[in-house]
């Protein structure tokens, strides 16, 4: 329950009295395929902004028409350069989810500038994961009048994420380039527009064939399912406003994946009142074991307001909202199911079924064939209502540990109750346990009572010496009393309802073997917002240790009349290199891919875990609660089982690969003290820095793709921790500090570095518009931090520092604000130069520079080291890079995939270049594992083959 993922909509808000919703979404301008998101004119609708930078926006009239509503935004005094507004919806400032895929990238905005030559720049996000954003940008071409700005979301911004088809783009932002000056500038803007249709349009001649892909909707109220022939008499099959899904299935599915991208929908639909949404939802079983292998959706499908009956409207969407679980996989003898239910609306709607055209119908990328086709029972694979011993053909699950919660006491030899609202970190205290929780964990608040455990919220004031809290709560886990690697793990538990509410189920490694959290993992088999009683998240953390930490998610959403309110069933199964979610026996998601910075894979989950059990209130997850919020809340657990597979032979826990003292990789965990600056130290070796003097540098990396030069903001995480734009300026890093945060290391640039063993010096050029302290470190080797006192002009700074181990680094800079530093008024700029890092070794004072080309030191040019300009690279290189291009070319992989793989191959050929060896393979590695990723997922296997087979010779040729 760390870094968490949030809910992208919470569609109960939506049914509230006077919450308004999207009316007329799909309207198209002649001949134009063209849907309108949000247009501030529209009555009934109400937006919410939310401006950032400086930037002052509102609603008003449009200055060339007043009878329309449009935004203003308005550069104030001590504005940033760059500056604007988040705008939607109200209440959640949500619009509805933007359908890309890999042939419809591009939006627009009507613009109304003060001068031209302007740059803007859209930016879509996931709500309340902004680590899935993308951003690109447009320039204005005229001044004080209207235009359209078109934003293609294929060609990103520099520096920025790529386009990735399977997020929830339901954010949107816009921000001006206002520059230096203009204080008092205003802009407009309105009406955007995603430009394109979901997915391939129908040939529009009713003509849909009999296709071995193509299934058809057919059935109604008393039997439903999916037919390889279309119906022969067409009847409205009634979507009821109580949201009661309709389920079509098929059985006995066999086939490969043909590799052409996402299930198709082409549904028939009509609304029976105004402001109806629709959504649908495809469900994949591959092997028929009774499991949901895949789940998607389609985005909402906003109905034209047509309300005469049978008034069909035709949406071709793609499945590509909402995945979850594995990768299109071969058929064998499997199971297709397509949901449709309304979204949002008060009213009924219908679905066209049965027709011999213009049918309701999917279109699989797959050559199916089928043994059958008698529909199945529509009831969820692998429902039960009593828990039983889980058995499979794979397993043999023994039971190893369980508590069934009978007497009236807990069980002190199983549990342990924490208490308090935060912990010790070496000897700093993390309140809110380092999530903003409100609630205090006290004794009184966990009970036994008729079989079951009770974790109980309650509002209340308690105190200790940390401070006073106005709620109390419970929390029990077994650290040091039971932990286990690999198995099942399944607890039954009934959740409470109510804003605030954070109830989960959890483990954290009992030992912490790879480093501090999240570098040794957690795993969340189960946490809930209590304002969201139709779906659960699960996740893991992993990676580095926090910032640099990272996590992969997902969440399961409730079949029709069930809910988190009951007792439901929730479990992983977790395997060496594979972990399993499951609710009520019903798999929802499978994880593969994780890893640690101190540990070979399948690390950090190789290790033993213990359990969780706790109800939290308030908090970054679900928000804290509100005025509708019902206390006391209960979790309540009917038992907690711990199963190993007897058939299995898993491997021993692994060990790091580099522990150090575990925690060598946070900020500021060096215990050495930098060297002595006045000693005679001479320089002996070459620049480890790749472009110091920031003449190639076009775009910056992050925590989630490094690359030469990278940045962290914790302020895109925490509301008001340090952030900071940064940007190339005349060869000079420029960074524009937007929030000083609370610790030096809230805002980083830093760069990755193998360091031999041996004294170093940094330095560098800087100048601040503020006068202030920069902190430097080299972040992992244990060599101290050196902290410089920096001016308004452009000086040089040195330090010099010992590296007693060699190893993989990290040079930053921390430009957030110390504990004792003053807190300096926003926005300001700081620039940086000249960087490098260089070896050194202690003179005798006369002056002789080691080194003196006799041959015998380091780097002296005998011909004999690593990047010392003897030209030897392998001529495969430039091969690859051809290869890559006309891949793209040829249109047989992503324009993504490839920005991805040439980054990867420009990155290792510079260290290479520059003699740093491992880390040129350790980019070669990040080549190798882009071709798995899911921007490859649509390449044949003979190309992602190929390019394997292409990087692999070049790490052999390189080792």
């Amino acid at each position: 329950m760390k870094v968490k993922v949030f809910s992208w909509f919470m569609i109960f808000l939506l049914m509230l009295p006077n919450f308004s919703v999207f009316v007329q979404a799909n309207e198209h301008s002649e001949g134009d395929d063209e849907t309108v998101l949000v247009n501030f004119g529209e009555s009934g609708v109400e937006y919410v902004l939310d401006d950032f930078g400086g930037a002052e926006s509102g609603i008003v009239e449009d200055p060339t028409d007043t009878s329309n509503e449009v935004v203003e935004v308005v550069k104030s005094e001590g504005a940033a350069s760059w500056a604007g507004t988040t705008f939607g919806q109200a209440p959640e400032n949500t619009i509805q989810a933007i359908p890309f895929t890999e042939s419809n990238t591009k939006m627009s905005v009507k613009v109304f500038s003060p001068k031209e030559g302007i740059e803007v720049r859209l930016k879509a996000e996931e709500k309340g994961d902004p680590t899935r954003s993308v951003e690109t940008g447009a320039v204005t071409t005229t001044s004080n009048e209207w235009e359209t700005l078109e934003f293609d979301f294929s060609n990103q911004s520099p520096g920025t994420e790529y386009l990735i088809y399977d997020y929830t783009f339901n954010m949107i932002s816009i921000f001006f380039d206002f520059g230096n000056e203009g204080a008092g500038d205003t802009y407009y803007f309105d009406d955007l527009k995603f430009l394109g249709q979901a997915g391939s349009p129908s040939t529009g001649d009713g003509d849909q064939g009999n296709n071995d892909n193509t299934l058809f909707l057919i059935g109604g109220e008393e039997s439903r399912e999916l037919s390889v022939e279309p119906g022969t008499s067409a009847e409205a099959d009634i979507l009821p406003q109580s949201r009661e899904t309709l389920t079509y299935e098929i059985d006995n599915v066999s086939g490969e994946y043909n590799g052409s991208g996402n299930t198709l929908a082409n549904l028939y639909l009509n609304g029976l009142d105004i402001a109806l949404d629709f959504v649908a939802k495809a469900s994949y079983d591959f092997n028929g074991d009774g499991n949901w292998d895949r789940t998607e959706e389609t985005p909402w499908l906003a109905t034209d307001g047509n309300t005469e009956s049978e008034s069909y409207e035709e949406f071709t969407q793609e499945f590509t909202q909402n995945v979850t679980g594995d990768s299109y996989s071969e058929f064998t003898n499997g199971k297709i199911r397509v949901e449709v239910s309304l979204a949002i609306g008060g009213s009924d709607g219908e679905l066209k079924v049965n027709a011999p055209d213009e049918a309701s119908s999917i279109e699989l990328p797959y050559s199916l064939s089928f043994d059958g086709s008698e529909p199945s029972d529509p009831s969820d694979p692998g429902d039960g209502d009593e828990p039983t011993d889980p058995t499979d053909s794979e397993h043999d699950w023994q039971l190893t540990w369980s508590d069934e919660f009978e007497g009236t006491e807990l069980d002190t030899s199983k549990w342990k109750i924490d208490i308090g609202n935060g912990f010790y970190d070496g000897d700093e205290w993390i309140d809110g346990w380092g999530n903003n929780e409100k609630q205090s964990y006290q004794e009184d608040n966990v009970r036994v009572e008729d079989g079951r455990l009770i974790l109980e919220a309650r509002e209340e004031t308690v105190s200790d010496e940390q401070g006073e809290y106005d709620y109390t709560s419970g929390k029990v886990l077994t650290d040091e009393l039971f932990s286990q690697a690999y198995g099942r793990f399944e607890a039954s538990m009934k959740l409470p309802e109510g804003q605030g509410y954070w109830p989960a189920f959890w483990m954290m490694p009992q030992d912490d073997i790879y480093g501090g959290w999240a570098a040794s993992g957690e795993i969340d088999i189960m946490e809930n917002r209590g304002s969201e009683t139709d779906k659960v998240g699960a996740a893991i953390h992993y990676g580095d240790v926090w910032p640099f930490n990272t996590y992969s998610a997902a969440e399961y959403d409730f079949p029709e009349g069930q809910s988190t309110t009951e007792f439901n069933e929730y479990s992983i199964e977790w395997e060496p290199g594979e972990i399993r979610w499951y609710v009520n026996d019903e798999l929802y998601s499978t994880k593969t891919e994780w890893g640690t910075a101190n540990g070979e894979y399948p690390a950090p989950f190789d290790q033993e875990f213990y359990l969780i059990l706790n109800l939290a209130v308030g908090g970054w997850y679900g928000g804290d609660p509100d005025g509708t919020t019902e206390f006391p809340g209960q979790v309540e657990v009917d038992y907690v089982r711990v199963y190993e597979d007897a058939n299995a032979d898993h491997p021993e826990p692994g060990q790091p690969t580099d522990p150090g003292d575990g925690d060598g990789e946070d900020p500021g965990d060096g215990d050495q003290e930098p060297l002595d600056p006045s000693k005679d130290w001479q320089e002996v070796g070459d620049n480890l820095i790749i472009d110091g003097t920031f003449e190639e540098t076009t775009e910056f990396g992050d925590e989630q793709n490094s690359i030469v030069w990278n940045v962290f903001n914790l302020g895109d995480y925490e509301g008001w921790a340090g952030l900071a734009d940064f940007s190339i300026e005349n060869e000079e890093l420029k960074a524009t500090i937007q929030q000083v945060g609370w610790e030096w290391w809230h805002i980083q640039f830093m760069q990755d570095v193998t360091v031999p063993t041996g004294n170093y010096k940094v330095e560098f050029d800087m100048r601040s518009e503020r006068d202030r302290n920069v902190s430097v470190e080299l972040a992992g080797s244990e060599s101290g931090i050196m902290e410089f006192n920096v001016g308004s002009s452009m000086e040089t700074y040195e330090g010099y520092i010992n590296v007693e181990s060699a190893g993989d680094f990290r040079l930053m800079f921390g430009l957030g604000r110390g504990e004792d530093d003053p807190e300096l008024a926003v926005p300001y700029d700081l620039f940086i130069d000249n960087v490098r890092l260089v070896e050194v070794v202690e003179g005798d004072g006369n002056g002789e520079d080691p080194g003196d080309g006799d041959g015998e030191d380091p780097g002296d040019g005998n011909g004999e080291d690593p990047g010392d300009g003897n030209g030897e690279d392998p001529v495969s290189l430039e091969e690859l890079y051809h290869l890559i291009g006309d891949l793209e070319e040829n249109g047989e992989i992503k324009k993504s995939a490839s920005k991805q793989l040439m980054n990867s191959l420009n990155v290792a050929e510079k260290h290479y270049e520059g003699g740093r060896q491992k880390q040129a393979i350790n980019h070669l590695e990040r080549f190798l594992s882009t071709v798995d990723k899911n921007q490859m997922r649509n390449s044949s296997e003979e190309v992602k083959e190929l390019l394997k087979n292409s990087g692999e010779q070049l790490i052999e040729e390189w080792s």
